[in-house]
């Protein structure tokens, strides 16, 4: 009898490791795009914003259904994503992803990101540290990494203290930061000089190309285990009012998600053995006047969305039903990591049942 009840709870303990080592994932890369609403991603142009029928912007982007647009727009998300990923946040067909966090701006939609739950201490974009541990640095905490085993290069200055609680625990670069002396020689070095070339018209926010390239080398350089892309010029061209530069944004988008995932499946580290997830901070409004903004007081900002592509993804593209909140990205990124979510922060939400296979 004694025997009997010791096989049953040795087998149950095999069977809780096996399943605590069942997936193939073993590395993260996250990107977001500040501010890209879901009205494009899920239907491309909106002819609402623009006035003039005989706009370029309609020529261009303009055709018969909302598939058809969102394809002209982001032709490799839908081909990867819709065929072989999980896609949250498409309303009209019965999927919700939300914020939890009332402010509907930039700084709290990172901080609900990274660290899994709405901070009541951040309630503005002011250049303050975040005040928990962040699920980057618990990553390289648990895997005992170095500070270049995970890393976060963001367009947007205030991503270097949304980072990390401690600095200097992950490698960031984030606005017109310098690399530091380490990187002279490498690759990043010659996009850390051109980002002083290539400007934007705002103080705070490099060019996207610049960020994205920067990752990109340091990923093929450093081989990170999680690595955070930030993007920022969707948000800042809808604020301009420039809705030609906010779609040729998601455009650029949209080919650094493809130059991103060819390159992981050339390295052999990364190969067969990587999730990609791509979400948002925030929403905006939906009208000619609040496309441009967002904040507590424009409706529909609270909307966002997520996409994952990889080994541990059921390729069923676009969810009908489910509602999900933003929370929950970290908790799905160390579910992923086969790491325990509240060991990192018993607050924050539950990952994403809808994106594991």
């Amino acid at each position: 009898m004694r025997f009997s009840r010791l096989a049953t709870v040795t087998s149950v303990w095999f069977c809780s490791l096996a399943l605590l080592h069942a997936g193939e994932t073993k590395n993260v890369i996250l990107v977001s795009a500040d501010g890209l609403r879901s009205e494009e991603l899920f239907a491309g142009f909106d002819r609402s914003l623009v006035e003039k029928p005989d706009s370029p912007l309609v020529k261009k982007y303009h055709l018969a259904t909302p598939e058809q647009r969102r394809t002209r727009l982001l032709p490799f998300f839908w081909r990867e994503f819709g065929t072989n990923g999980v896609i949250i946040g498409n309303r009209s067909k019965g999927s919700t992803f939300r914020l939890r966090n009332p402010h509907r701006f930039s700084y709290p939609g990172y901080a609900e990101i990274l660290t899994g739950q709405y901070l009541e201490a951040i309630s503005s974009n002011d250049p303050v540290r975040i005040p928990r541990e962040t699920v980057l640095e618990y990553v390289a905490r648990q895997l005992s990494l170095p500070p270049t085993g995970v890393a976060l290069f963001g367009a947007w200055d205030i991503l270097y203290y949304a980072a990390a609680k401690t600095e200097g625990a992950i490698t960031a670069n984030s606005g017109y930061k310098r690399l530091p002396p380490s990187f002279e020689g490498s690759p990043l070095a010659e996009w850390d000089r051109l980002q002083f070339d290539i400007l934007t018209p705002w103080d705070s926010v490099r060019d996207d190309a610049v960020t994205f390239n920067l990752a990109l080398e340091y990923l093929k350089l450093h081989k990170p285990r999680l690595l955070y892309i930030a993007l920022g010029q969707p948000d800042d061209w809808s604020h301009d009012g420039r809705y030609d530069r906010a779609l040729q944004s998601i455009e650029h988008l949209d080919r650094c998600l493809q130059t991103l995932w060819t390159t992981l499946q050339s390295l052999p580290e990364y190969r067969g053995n990587t999730t990609l997830i791509v979400t948002t901070d925030h929403g905006r409004g939906t009208s000619r006047k609040s496309w441009k903004s967002h904040g507590k007081d424009v409706k529909g900002a609270e909307y966002v969305w997520l996409a994952t592509l990889g080994p541990d993804t059921p390729g069923i593209g676009e969810l009908s039903s489910g509602s999900y909140y933003q929370d929950q990205t970290a908790a799905t990124i160390l579910r992923l990591l086969e790491l325990d979510s509240k060991d990192f922060n018993p607050m924050a939400g539950a990952p994403i049942d809808a994106v594991f296979k």
